[in-house]
C-alpha cells in the first residue's frame, strides 16, 4: 500500500499453451528487431551461490518454472519509436492469447 513501481522492468510470462519455449519467443522477437533478456535468474542457478550454499535445483521448483517462462522486454527512454510499436504489438498479441484461453 502506498508504493509505486519504478517501471524499470517490463516482464512477461510465456504461456506454454502457445509457445514451445521461452527461447522460441526470444527468437521470434529477435527477428522483429526486439531485444529481450532473461532478467530473473534464481540464486541456485548461479554457480557461486549454488556452490557456496550447496543449493539443489530440485528444491526450487517455482523459481525454476519462473526462470524458464519469463522474459523482459526493453523499457528505456531512448527506444526508437519503431521498437516501441513492436513491443506494443507483442504485448497486444500476448493479451489476446490470454483472453482466448479463458
Amino acid at each position: 500500500p502506498g508504493l509505486e513501481s519504478s517501471w524499470h522492468i517490463y516482464s512477461i510470462d510465456i504461456d506454454s499453451h502457445f509457445y514451445k519455449s521461452r527461447d522460441q519467443v526470444i527468437g521470434q522477437l529477435s527477428e522483429l528487431g526486439v531485444k529481450t533478456s532473461m532478467h530473473y535468474k534464481p540464486l541456485h542457478a548461479m554457480t557461486y551461490w549454488r556452490k557456496l550454499l550447496d543449493l539443489s535445483s530440485d528444491n526450487f521448483p517455482n523459481a525454476n518454472r519462473r526462470y524458464k517462462t519469463t522474459i523482459s522486454l526493453p523499457i528505456l527512454v531512448g527506444l526508437l519509436l519503431r521498437v516501441v510499436f513492436q513491443i506494443w504489438h507483442v504485448k497486444i498479441i500476448h493479451m489476446q492469447m490470454q483472453f482466448q484461453r479463458v
